[in-house]
């Protein structure tokens, strides 16, 4: 496999950090795996963000995304285990909240709501690279182009 990482000031030319492994040590597999992470936490905040006003809303999604995106922003977790963990637990975050919405969801929902996060962290990781900023067209609309 290979990544691409432009979450720091160390990526290679100033323009990001490619191949099998990132300036700061980071392997292609834990970038992937952050970019499936993210991907996860998108899928959850647009199903709370909906459930928001009504019971199904979680407080404890938000801590989620913000706990699992620090480690994805800040350079400091490079373990594959944590990231397969969050996407696991984010996934079943949000199909729990999905159940409790029910109908009230609404049917044209993007893919990052309907992500099984199912499979092996190399599966993940695979699913990550696909859905990284270099899977946009444009990739200054890139943060909200699969919601």
């Amino acid at each position: 496999m290979s990544m691409f990482c432009y979450q720091c000031q160390e990526t290679a030319g100033n323009k990001g950090c490619a191949g099998a492994k990132g300036v700061c040590g980071k392997s292609d597999l834990v970038a992937n795996l952050q970019d499936a992470t993210i991907h996860a936490l998108k899928g959850l905040a647009w199903v709370n963000v909906r459930a928001h006003g009504t019971a199904a809303y979680s407080a404890e999604a938000g801590m989620l995304v913000n706990d699992a995106l620090f480690a994805t922003l800040t350079n400091v977790n490079f373990d594959p285990d944590y990231f397969t963990g969050r996407i696991r637990q984010a996934v079943a975050m949000r199909d729990g909240i999905k159940a409790k919405l029910g109908d009230k969801l609404g049917k044209d929902l993007p893919a990052a709501a309907g992500w099984d996060g199912k499979g092996t962290a190399e599966e993940l990781a695979k699913m990550g690279y696909g859905s990284g900023v270099l899977s946009y067209k444009d990739e200054t609309y890139a943060p909200c182009a699969t919601w």
